[in-house]
């Protein structure tokens, strides 16, 4: 899994996201990343409310969106938050999110990736992730998993349910069943001027998460025992190593082999929601983000419509999985970096129907200094 690539290339896969912890002012080391402004003015005021929106992607799959306000929270961690390893890049920043957006209840499953792509399975996402054969800082990803170059996708590919995440999906492969999506909403006249279908940015998903919640949960709770693999905190909100296996290691990662049996996904929206309806935010699979990071640059103290959109190539994720420890994974705060052609069966994405992204090259660079 992908917390294993960072432990193994953590100088390329570190980056930077600030945040403001609700106790005080940032700590004054605080560094700045470029922050850009989402283009066009909004829509009528009367396209918006806070009901749903029940997205119809065909063959009977219909995906619940919920709405994100508007509005003020304060993004990323305090360093004295349990489970935020040192160093982390996290510390806070005062966000401000100009405009609504909508997320998806749950992580796409694999009956709506099959509905938008043609009826792809896991098990073809699979094959693909051993032809690629992918190699990061000298590692070869299959030989890290202890996957031969050979072996049987079906044999790797995990769940084939429609109601589990997909998985085995890169970035590229998540914006494209966003564009199609974008595509075929926009022909329906369903798609408002100045939005998009697209993977949502790190601050929107974490406003999401946070669901106006300030501690290290969205069910506001903390971390008590920071050692330990099983967390009671978590097991009404997450899928996560302590509870998707009878009998998690003490070390190591459930692709290791002989980690013993491991349960993988679990269906989406089996999890208590958190104040906003979101489900699955926290475990069940890390989930793409729009951001792409350079290792380097801090947000600022304070950002509008936060977005990290230069260099490309190295993309955030969240959320945390089945397949880690709640140290340092589970928690809003909590970042991941993976290049964008990663795949592995703990990764997936979740839809926004949110602001246009400004193009890379509309991003104003700032001061930056290295975490």
């Amino acid at each position: 899994m992908k917390h294993r690539l960072l432990l193994l290339a953590a100088p390329l896969l570190c980056a930077s996201c600030a945040s403001r912890p609700a106790e005080g002012p940032p700590p004054a080391d605080a560094g700045v990343r470029a922050a850009a402004r989402m283009p066009t003015p909004p829509p009528p005021a009367e396209w918006f409310s806070e009901n749903e929106r029940a997205l119809d992607l065909g063959g009977g799959v219909r995906m619940r969106m919920l709405p994100v306000p508007a509005g003020v929270f304060r993004m990323g961690s305090p360093r004295s938050e349990y489970g935020r390893p040192l160093g982390t890049a996290e510390d806070p920043v005062l966000v401000t999110l100009t405009r609504p957006c909508w997320l998806a209840e749950t992580e796409t499953t694999q009956a709506a990736w099959a509905a938008v792509m043609d009826g792809e399975t896991p098990v073809d996402l699979a094959r693909r992730f051993l032809e690629e054969d992918l190699a990061i800082d000298g590692h070869r990803i299959r030989d890290v998993f202890g996957f031969p170059k050979d072996g049987d996708p079906a044999a790797i590919a995990g769940p084939c349910e429609p109601d589990h995440p997909v998985v085995w999906v890169s970035w590229t492969d998540a914006a494209e069943f966003c564009r199609r999506v974008d595509a075929r909403e926009r022909a329906a006249g369903r798609v408002p001027d100045g939005y998009e279908y697209r993977l949502p940015t790190e601050a929107e998903w974490e406003r999401a998460c946070r669901a106006g919640e300030t501690a290290a949960l969205p069910n506001g709770r903390s971390l008590r025992y920071i050692v330990q693999v099983v967390q009671p905190e978590l097991d009404d909100i997450a899928w996560y190593w302590g509870n998707c296996t009878t009998n998690p290691p003490a070390g190591g990662g459930p692709l290791r082999r002989n980690w013993g049996p491991a349960v993988h996904t679990h269906a989406v929206g089996t999890k208590a929601p958190n104040d906003w309806g979101f489900r699955d935010m926290i475990g069940n699979v890390f989930e793409w983000c729009a951001d792409a990071a350079d290792g380097t640059a801090l947000r600022p103290f304070e950002a509008t419509d936060p977005v990290g959109l230069a260099p490309a190539g190295i993309r955030a994720n969240r959320g945390g999985s089945w397949a880690v420890p709640p140290q340092p994974f589970l928690r809003s705060a909590a970042r991941s970096f993976c290049v964008e052609g990663w795949r592995v069966n703990d990764l997936g994405f979740r839809l926004a129907l949110a602001p246009k992204l400004p193009p890379a090259a509309a991003a104003n660079p700032a001061p930056s200094i290295n975490p």
